[in-house]
């Protein structure tokens, strides 16, 4: 087995709902997939007015499943709750994208 096709395999452990992901709604596509709200804890609290602040999440998907790379500054669905695009990276046909919303 060569390196890539390590990767593959790895992906599909992290990806596998008996183990680590749970099924989401993206879109309107239901599909194994994380979230994660502990890796921007550290973000600076100033991102936030009187009354409303800004919900930050990072999603893990299988780049074949969502079938598009999404774009900064676009709106994505999860779950019935509306985001925006701040940063999409793909990792060896795994999308880490981190999404924010303002929430009150």
């Amino acid at each position: 087995m060569n390196f890539k096709e390590q990767l593959q395999q790895d992906l599909k452990i992290f990806l596998n709902t008996a183990e680590f992901a749970d099924i989401h709604t993206i879109d309107g596509v239901a599909t194994p997939a994380l979230i994660d709200t502990d890796l921007l804890r550290e973000r600076s609290d100033n991102e936030h007015a009187d009354g409303v602040f800004f919900s930050r999440i990072v999603l893990f998907v299988e780049t074949s499943v969502l079938g598009y790379q999404p774009i900064v500054g676009n709106s994505l669905n999860v779950d019935g709750d509306l985001y925006f695009v701040l940063k999409c990276a793909d990792v060896d046909g795994l999308y880490r994208i981190e999404l924010g919303a303002n929430e009150s």
